[in-house]
């Protein structure tokens, strides 16, 4: 129904599928803030899916972020304005399987009129990962490792997106710290060399004396 009803079109010339005409409708019908992508067979059967083929251009435009200078910023800026919960869309961001599930691929569920829309998209996103990596620390437990009381972040998955900062400490129900310098394992690597070196006796050691981690976020 909605493909029938796409007005304001461009068809995409050069979709490498002979059987398919990708149509992009930059102006037309709006569905929770996502503008639609629609297949179009040159046999005359219609059907909604994602415009693989479509330039990113085009697909940044669907997006209604085709004139920002960084998209993921954006879309950061969007997940903020989202309340925590996505008011009920959840991702499992599982796009190459589990260890456990190697064939499971993402998902994003509990789709409504209301949170069908790239903000609620990715603040799901975002909390799914951190769902995932809670999910890893609990078999960890199970496993022995124990109960902590500190988060420590390091890398710039954590330190450039500061609303998967927020969520991590939420998640895990633990303060999270990020550590003083900004490139881990070069940090690491020098700390294996100082005690190689005979500089320190052992990492522990060397991590007291070198590294540390700044105060709690």
């Amino acid at each position: 129904r909605l493909a029938a009803e796409a007005t304001h079109v461009r068809v995409k010339g050069h979709c490498p599928d002979p059987h398919l005409v990708h149509v992009c409708q930059p102006r037309g019908r709006v569905v929770g803030g996502l503008r639609n992508l629609v297949h179009v067979s040159r046999r005359g059967r219609k059907r909604l899916g994602p415009a693989r083929h479509c330039r990113e251009a085009d697909r940044q435009e669907a997006l209604g972020l085709a004139d920002v200078p960084d998209m993921y910023d954006a879309l950061n800026q969007l997940a903020t304005e989202v309340p925590p919960g996505a008011e009920g869309l959840r991702c499992e961001p599982l796009f190459a399987g589990s260890r456990q599930q190697p064939d499971r691929r993402a998902t994003w569920r509990g789709m409504s009129p209301a949170n069908f829309t790239p903000g609620h998209m990715a603040r799901a996103l975002l909390e799914g990962l951190a769902e995932q990596l809670k999910i890893l620390y609990e078999r960890m437990q199970q496993a022995g490792l124990g109960d902590h009381d500190l988060l420590v972040g390091s890398g710039n998955a954590i330190r450039k997106n500061q609303l998967l900062a927020d969520i991590l400490p939420a998640s895990f129900a633990l303060p999270l710290q990020m550590t003083t310098f900004t490139e881990e394992a070069a940090v690491g690597a020098a700390l294996c060399a100082a005690v190689a070196t005979g500089q320190f006796s052992d990492i522990q050691q060397a991590s007291r004396e070198v590294a540390g981690t700044s105060r709690p976020n």
